[in-house]
């Protein structure tokens, strides 16, 4: 089922490190029993039928000043740098404006 174009889109992102018992996030898995890496933020940022629609983006894990800390494909740790996320976010347009939404 396609969404019309105006509807907003929430994304949700999480990543944990489960290498680095430390640093683990215990209660993570729990808020969306799912993990991100960047290939699966950047594959929803650029999908084409999300263009203008992202409204908000939701991030749950690790960051720092300069980035988010994202899983590897064998589930350690890799940082996302701020930058080059928003310069993926930047190319995809401005978010859509109240009057788009659907109200109600």
């Amino acid at each position: 089922m396609t969404s019309p174009p105006s509807t907003p889109v929430i994304l949700l992102a999480f990543a944990n490190d489960r290498l680095d018992d430390r640093r683990y996030l215990r209660n993570l898995p729990e808020e969306l029993r799912a993990n991100v890496t960047l290939d699966e933020i950047l594959d929803a940022l650029q999908h084409p039928s999300y263009r203008g629609r992202i409204a908000v983006v939701h991030y749950g894990g690790h960051a720092r000043g300069d980035g988010l800390q994202l899983e590897t494909s064998v589930g350690g740790a890799a940082l996302a740098h701020a930058s080059g996320l928003a310069r993926v976010r930047g190319q995809r347009g401005s978010l859509p404006s109240e009057d788009r939404w659907p109200s109600g």
